[in-house]
C-alpha cells in the first residue's frame, strides 16, 4: 500500500518514486536479479549403475540451471573438472571409477550469472 501512496503522490514519476526509495519496473520486463546464492544441504550417493552416483541439493529461487563439478583430490582447484549440467535440484553424475571415492560441487546459474560454489559432498563410486 505504501509504495501505490508514493506512486499516486508522484503522479507515477518514475524519478520521484526512485528519490522516495522505490524501484520502478517497466510491466512486462522482469526486474534485476542478482546471482544465485550458494546452493545448501548437496548430498551425494551411489547411483543404481557401477561407477555412477547420485547427487541432490536444495533448489536456489532464480536458477536455471547448475553446474556440477567433481575431482579426487579436493584441496587441489585445478583439479576440478566439469562433470556436467543440470536444470533440475538432482543429477546423476557418470563415468566414475568403481572404487574410487570422489567430491562434488554444484553451482547455479541465474541471469546474473554463476553463484558461488556449494560446500562439497563426497561418495564412493560403487
Amino acid at each position: 500500500m505504501l509504495y501505490l501512496g508514493i506512486e499516486l503522490k508522484s503522479g507515477g514519476d518514475p524519478a520521484k518514486m526512485t528519490s522516495c526509495g522505490v524501484t520502478t519496473y517497466d510491466l512486462g520486463k522482469s526486474g534485476p536479479v542478482g546471482r544465485p546464492a550458494m546452493l545448501t544441504n548437496l548430498s551425494a550417493s551411489a547411483g543404481t549403475l557401477p561407477g555412477t552416483a547420485l547427487l541432490h541439493w536444495s533448489a536456489e529461487h532464480g536458477s536455471h540451471s547448475y553446474i556440477v563439478q567433481q575431482t579426487t583430490t579436493p584441496t587441489d582447484e585445478a583439479s576440478w573438472k566439469a562433470a556436467g549440467t543440470a536444470t533440475k535440484s538432482s543429477f546423476t553424475v557418470p563415468g566414475l571409477t568403481s572404487g574410487t571415492k570422489y567430491f562434488f560441487r554444484v553451482a547455479a546459474l541465474g541471469t546474473a550469472g554463476q553463484g558461488a560454489f556449494s560446500d562439497m559432498a563426497a561418495q564412493l563410486a560403487p
